[in-house]
């Protein structure tokens, strides 16, 4: 361990005092770096709290309606048409519920002939009155940002204006349209996980767009307490006050969570029994009642310091019963860490040189029980959580420093025993006069190098005040001409603004015009990267030439609106094809991967990583000739705009390098392709998740099964393919797309459908 080297180094060089101070210093800048494998000793110390504690009743204010596994037996697999959900709402309507949550998805993109009327259960929650939605954010990079908020949204917010936190969210999603006018209000699920996985905050407050979000626990809190909007204030010191209590939280808007105990902790009802009206009389009555997912092959749960593997329903559950209870844990603060170490520090520096070995051992032994000790009583007593890890190493390092220091006893003790055996006939004061007179004075220098590296402080820059500038807004735009090029009609939406069918007079030739709002940004610099977006997205496709690969003609800007002009495409998104249910050509796949492939291959060449390949980015064309679209968020070598470190794409089809920070290459398109080509060969994506951390978790961890396991008839040349693709490591993928083509072009040209054909 190299800090024993640090102290062998002290025992020669240094004595008494200066040892102990030199070893606080050591303490300090450890404390300072705070090494990942200290910190999680320190979680795990501060979640045996609880253990030491158990089980700390929530009261019966708190109940949860659960979608368990006998749920979907009696009413169909999970997920229910919407009617069926209206049912449930209903059923627990009747019992008078103070506020009703519903921990559940209502995307927007969603199949009615599948899930059902969305207008039914839109106009029951509009009836109750009293229904809690979840809206979900995206704090990564991952994704395009600027999607809008509806005015019912904004309404949910709790402060307009500039950011107090450290971090800010990307995106936003909300449910369907339909259900937001009834909603009483809305309330952010996202999850905050340490880096040990395990969720100990509730992400309080979220800042996005200019608005301040608040939890879903904080909204039924809200909701709860009656409180109204003067009843809500943020103070200074990172604290929330909602009518008579404080709620406190850190820079980044967290609320340490208090978890009264493992799941189930909660009174829970079974949404067999709700339908089937065999709970008891006001079970529900006047009280909150949240309604969440928990059958065994849900996504819907995580690891506590109280359970391996709680329901994220009981998650909200706890943090809503530490707000209505003023039920709150805090962190002990950094400076008194500091103080505790410095000290100690000092305490043994001035006591221990003077008493024995024996005495210092006692002494820390005592000072280890008293600290470990002191933590426990803050907790239980305050809610306090202190960090002893570090004061405790401190000790440590004492009790491996304390066997070396001399005692100044024994130091005069052995001077006076060389005095007494001097020889007889030489008296002391003789005998001193001549061992100054026989030997010179040497002068001996030690010096003792001590490097400690100052902690890493980040100071953010103060956000200097927009002044309002005048804007033109796009309903005042001529929506029939951008520059010279005439627009025929819309075709399609993109996600940050409409794809139009049009025409360039000046040579009669049909373009595609993709646009980007840039109205909706709040400041200058904002809407210049928006517009340095579009430019980067001309300027590489436009690098581009190829028989597979979109060309682009031009780029401008028309009012808030600027626009690419681009080759006009007849034909269909590979998405079209996966959604067919007829069965697979086996050989057309390969064509059609084969031309993705040399289009990534030559674009790869000249330095282009796509980094958004994706099955609405490739165009199929007459004869299945393919065409790859939007170089929007690719990455040019030689281009600073898009830095290494921050992760661009669709969630979906995003590689695991690109989630952990990492840079992206030509090999994290692979994995992309990887991810398209078994959802074409399946017609299932290969990576599942109901909210974007757990499926940022499986692209991350998850390995998905073969292609064969879901169709028996697919080639074992799929498997491999698809395998090689989606390795974890990027070395061990596909280090070209060309190695994928000519695999298939084997296939292609024997076409005898082997399951021994290895790669």
């Amino acid at each position: 361990m190299k800090y024993n080297n640090f102290i062998e180094l002290l025992r020669k060089k240094s004595s008494g005092f200066l040892l102990y101070i030199l070893i606080t210093i050591l303490v300090l800048v450890i404390f300072f770096e705070s090494p990942g494998w200290l910190e999680r000793i320190d979680l795990k110390l501060s979640d045996l709290m609880y253990r030491f504690r158990g089980n700390n009743p929530p009261g019966d204010q708190i109940v949860i309606v659960t979608i368990d596994d006998k749920s979907t037996d009696r009413v169909g697999k999970w997920p229910w048409s919407r009617e069926k959900i209206a049912d449930l709402v209903y059923s627990i309507s009747l019992d008078s519920p103070k506020v009703l949550f519903l921990d559940l998805s209502f995307s927007q993109d969603v199949n009615e002939d599948t899930l059902g009327n969305t207008e039914i259960l839109a106009d029951l929650i509009r009836e109750v009155g009293n229904v809690i939605l979840p809206i979900h954010f995206n704090i990564s990079d991952i994704g395009i940002t600027g999607t809008e908020v509806p005015q019912s949204i904004t309404l949910s917010a709790i402060l307009k204006g500039k950011n107090p936190l450290k971090i800010q969210a990307k995106e936003i999603y909300f449910p369907a349209l339909p259900l937001i006018d009834g909603a009483a209000d809305f309330g952010h699920v996202n999850l905050t996980y340490d880096f040990d996985k395990t969720v100990r905050k509730e992400p309080l407050l979220i800042y996005y767009d200019g608005y301040l979000y608040p939890s879903a626990s904080f909204q039924i809190a809200k909701n709860y307490l009656e409180a109204k909007p003067d009843d809500i204030k943020l103070g200074p010191g990172k604290k929330l006050g909602l009518k008579d209590l404080t709620i406190p939280f850190d820079k980044n808007g967290n609320m340490l969570i208090d978890f009264c105990g493992p799941e189930r902790t909660f009174k829970y009802y079974s949404a067999k029994d709700v339908l089937g009206e065999k709970i008891p009389q006001e079970s529900f009555r006047n009280r909150i009642v949240l309604v969440g997912l928990t059958t065994v092959n849900s996504r819907s749960f995580i690891r506590t310091p109280t359970s391996p593997k709680l329901p994220s329903v009981e998650k909200i559950a706890n943090a809503v019963e530490n707000i209505i209870h003023k039920n709150f844990v805090v962190r002990w603060s950094s400076a008194f860490d500091l103080l505790l170490i410095l000290l100690i520090g000092a305490f043994c520096g001035v006591i221990f040189p003077s008493v024995s070995l024996s005495y210092r051992m006692v002494i820390l032994t005592i000072t280890f029980f008293v600290l470990i000790n002191l933590s426990i009583i803050l907790f239980f007593s305050a809610g306090v959580f202190t960090k002893p890890v570090y004061p405790l190493l401190e000790l440590l390092f004492f009790s491996l420093a304390a066997p070396s220091v001399k005692l100044k006893e024994l130091e005069k003790k052995k001077k006076t025993q060389k005095l007494e055996d001097l020889p007889p006939e030489k008296s002391e004061e003789a005998e001193k006069q001549e061992k100054i007179e026989s030997e010179p004075i040497k002068r001996v220098e030690v010096e003792v190098e001590a490097q400690a590296t100052q902690p890493k402080t980040f100071i953010p820059s103060e956000v200097e005040k927009q002044k309002p500038t005048e804007k033109t807004t796009t309903t005042q735009l001529n929506l029939t001409q951008f520059g010279r090029y005439k627009i025929i009609q819309p075709i399609g939406k993109g996600a940050m603004g409409m794809v139009y069918k049009g025409e360039d007079p000046a040579i009669d030739r049909l373009v595609a015009l993709k646009t980007i709002r840039l109205d909706f940004v709040s400041t200058a610099e904002e809407k210049e990267e928006l517009k340095q977006r579009l430019l980067r997205e001309a300027q590489a496709a436009g690098r581009l030439s190829h028989p597979n690969i979109v060309t682009v003609y031009d780029v401008g800007q028309e009012g808030d609106l600027q626009y690419i002009a681009m080759e006009y495409l007849k034909g269909y998104p590979l998405t079209r094809l996966i959604k067919k249910k007829s069965e697979l050509n086996y050989k057309i796949a390969a064509r059609i991967i084969i031309q993705i492939c040399d289009a990534l291959s030559y674009a790869h060449r000249i330095g282009v990583i796509h980094r958004d390949i994706k099955p609405s980015n490739i165009m199929i064309l007459d004869n299945f000739e393919v065409k790859v679209m939007d170089f929007g968020i690719a990455r040019l070598k030689a281009s600073e705009l898009t830095q290494d470190g921050v992760a661009l794409g669709t969630p979906y089809y995003i590689s695991p390098e690109q989630l952990q920070g990492k840079p992206a290459d030509k090999r994290s398109d692979i994995f992309s392709l990887g991810i398209v080509l078994y959802e074409f060969l399946t017609r299932k994506k290969p990576f599942q998740g109901e909210e974007i951390s757990s499926l940022m978790y499986n692209i991350i961890n998850e390995n998905p099964p073969p292609p064969s396991s879901q169709n028996e008839k697919t080639p074992l040349i799929f498997d491999n393919l698809c395998a090689k693709a989606l390795a974890k490591d990027p070395l061990k993928r596909f280090q070209d797309a060309s190695e994928i083509s000519n695999i298939l072009r084997e296939f292609v040209s024997s076409f005898i459908v082997s399951r021994s054909f290895r790669i």
